[in-house]
């Protein structure tokens, strides 16, 4: 069985992709998205959510996972970052 975990948001991502060979949890590949890098700071939102969804797109299908989650969205400290929340929970609205 091959699992993919992701750590989403709008401008960093992360993916794992965990298998069980005999009976064991077998890390087999870790996968880290920048798009707060240049050329992709300068892209709006939407334009780096397109990216974002094309990208991991592609990395699934090489991946090929039987099942996938995505980490769960909480607000904290106050909610001092809640454009970030706002903007991942957008983009997981148009992957579901």
């Amino acid at each position: 069985m091959r699992i993919v975990g992701i750590d989403a948001g709008s401008s960093k991502a992360g993916m794992a992709l965990v298998e069980f060979v005999d009976g064991r949890r077998v890390l087999s590949e870790l996968k880290h998205i920048r798009l707060d890098l240049t050329p992709f700071n300068k892209l709006c939102l939407s334009d780096r959510l397109v990216r974002l969804f094309r990208i991991t797109t592609n990395v699934l299908k090489r991946m090929k996972p039987d099942y996938v989650v995505v980490e769960l969205i909480r607000v904290r400290n106050g909610g001092r970052n809640m454009d970030a929340y706002l903007a991942s929970g957008r983009s997981m609205q148009t992957v579901s």
